[in-house]
């Protein structure tokens, strides 16, 4: 294995391409020979990797499809451990080039061949049961997903402790599959965990942790505690206002979370206050001209008039409109959505001291302005 050795070395060296290149000719030195074949067989994986980190999961397809096909000869000194591997990364393959179906059949394959070679508990299936609690998630049955991950949470507690690095990437995931699974309580303590994890590995300010945070806020809006939902959130926002500062664009998924959750609760004062923030992130990052600018328009406008403040909301509508107009790229949507709440208000009784419903003339404005863009030569999407 000489030059799939010399291959590796590259490898570890940083030189990338050489290493393709010799452990592509390792592969065509060995794939003809069966008697080679537990040497082929740690070519093609190794360069098959290569391919599918390089994203081009179509040439490790044949690859790895011939290193099977060794497998699948004699045996020739070519244990279960190098054919489960050689199942996996096939099985990465396909799940890269959206074959659900056939990613599963071979991830049992590996599973059923770690578990005859290593034992049913062993620390090497967990990236077998990862996988393929991803890949049946994607298939549609969570509750089977749910099953691969708790065994191999199982695992790992039992052989790293019940507080180890290595459960992150477990606990994360089960948490999101107790939710989807209809049982959020379960998850949370999960989640905890994960934090807790976070932070002896990170330190207790490092933004990453702003995800698990959010999560947890997730979590508990999953389980109707909007109190405990409000309190992760913004531990999560002043995580981020620490490490980034207070309008940095990281900031906007949890402001925007966090403002839908201020809305539902009909907290409009501190939901206009994180709009506010929202819209001036915004405008700093795309220009006032953005369709991304008129709908937070429109939201500060539809929170306006559920708060009671019509003149206000009008306004707001209007800029919304304005920027729309002003916009070299075309979002009918955001048109209709504006529309749709307009209509909403109008001949609600807000009119102007001359007795006209200002949201109905809005409303007319949003009409034409939709006509048009529908009319107009095609345009860029934004």
């Amino acid at each position: 294995m000489l030059v799939s050795d010399l291959g590796m070395n590259q490898l570890r060296c940083g030189r990338r391409r050489n290493a393709r290149r010799l452990l592509e000719q390792a592969c065509a030195l060995h794939e003809t020979d069966p008697r080679r074949g537990p040497d082929y067989v740690v070519a093609a994986n190794r360069l098959a990797r290569i391919y599918l980190e390089d994203g081009d999961p179509a040439s490790a397809r044949p690859v790895l499809e011939k290193a099977l096909g060794h497998l699948d000869l004699a045996a020739h000194g070519v244990d279960d451990v190098a054919h489960a591997a050689t199942a996996f990364n096939l099985a990465l393959v396909l799940q890269a080039q959206a074959d659900p179906d056939g990613a599963r059949a071979l991830f049992e394959q590996a599973l059923a061949l770690e578990e005859r070679e290593l034992g049913n508990d062993h620390p090497e299936l967990v990236s077998t049961l990862v996988e393929m609690a991803g890949c049946v998630e994607k298939l549609g049955d969570v509750v089977r997903a749910r099953g691969h991950l708790l065994r191999a949470h199982a695992i790992l507690s039992a052989t790293h402790g019940p507080d180890a690095p290595d459960l992150a990437a477990v606990l994360g995931a089960l948490a999101r599959l107790h939710v989807a699974c209809g049982q959020p309580d379960k998850g949370r303590p999960l989640l905890e965990r994960l934090l807790a994890i976070r932070r002896r590995e990170l330190g207790s300010q490092h933004p990453d942790l702003v995800v698990t945070l959010n999560n947890l806020a997730y979590l508990a809006e999953a389980a109707e505690d909007v109190v405990e939902a409000r309190r992760w959130r913004e531990r999560a926002l002043a995580l981020g206002e620490q490490a980034w500062g207070p309008d940095h664009p990281n900031l906007a998924p949890t402001l925007e979370s966090l403002g839908a959750l201020l809305w539902a609760g009909e907290h409009w004062d501190d939901c206009r206050t994180v709009n506010e923030r929202l819209l001036r992130i915004r405008m700093a990052e795309l220009g006032p001209d953005h369709p991304a600018i008129a709908l937070k328009l429109q939201d500060l406008a539809a929170l306006e008039a559920r708060a009671g403040q019509p003149v206000r909301a009008a306004d707001l509508f209007a800029c919304a409109l304005d920027a729309l107009e002003r916009s070299p790229v075309a979002q009918r949507s955001v048109v209709r959505k504006i529309l749709q709440n307009l209509e909403s208000l109008s001949g609600d009784g807000d009119e102007d001291e001359d007795g006209i419903d200002i949201f109905a003339l809005l409303a007319e404005r949003a009409r034409l302005l939709d006509r048009r863009m529908m009319t107009a030569p095609p345009m860029a999407e934004a």
